[in-house]
């Protein structure tokens, strides 16, 4: 079973919704029964902040046949703040074992990038402090491929009330050529 950070949302093909997953439609939950994703939220999707706060609102993801639903995390390892102006958030064993493969792409429905991820904002970051990720994606994105190369830059998704949900890569994790 995949361990996801709380927080976190998908895309999932399936025609249900997984355990310890909710759909993302914009529905009210009740602070108290849901006190860790509240700390991450807040009311940015709404609610009232005291009895009940909101999740975002995500059209489905559309495919050549068929559609995703997305869907965020209700349950999962509680993510990690990254010391500030930390390029390099944490070290590899400090990350939470959610199995993502280094450069693996995520979105968060929380205000900041968990350690171990960076927000893909097409930002250049040192190739010698992320000699992994240099690796997975080189110069793709940009950089002089010596001593920089640089980070997706990408649309954040937007729920229906128009918060963005950042979408962050990971720095550390499974070699995805190793698949």
């Amino acid at each position: 079973m995949s361990t996801a950070f709380l927080g976190e949302v998908r895309a999932m093909p399936f025609g249900f919704v997984p355990n310890g997953w909710m759909a993302c439609q914009g529905q009210e939950l009740p602070v108290a029964q849901y006190t860790g994703l509240y700390s991450l939220l807040l009311t940015t999707f709404g609610g009232n902040g005291s009895s009940t706060f909101g999740l975002p609102t995500l059209a489905p993801l559309a495919a050549e046949t068929g559609t995703l639903q997305y869907c965020i995390a209700i349950q999962g390892v509680y993510p990690a703040r990254p010391e500030p102006d930390a390029v390099a958030a944490c070290a590899p064993e400090a990350v939470p074992t959610t199995a993502p493969f280094t450069g693996e792409t995520r979105n968060f429905a929380f205000g900041f990038a968990p350690s171990g991820w960076l927000p893909c904002q097409g930002q250049l970051v040192p190739a010698a402090e992320l000699a992994d990720l240099f690796k997975a994606i080189g110069t793709t994105f940009g950089g002089d491929g010596s001593t920089s190369f640089a980070l997706p830059n990408v649309a954040p998704l937007e729920s229906a009330d128009g918060a963005p949900l950042g979408l962050c890569i990971s720095l550390f994790g499974d070699d995805p050529a190793d698949g």
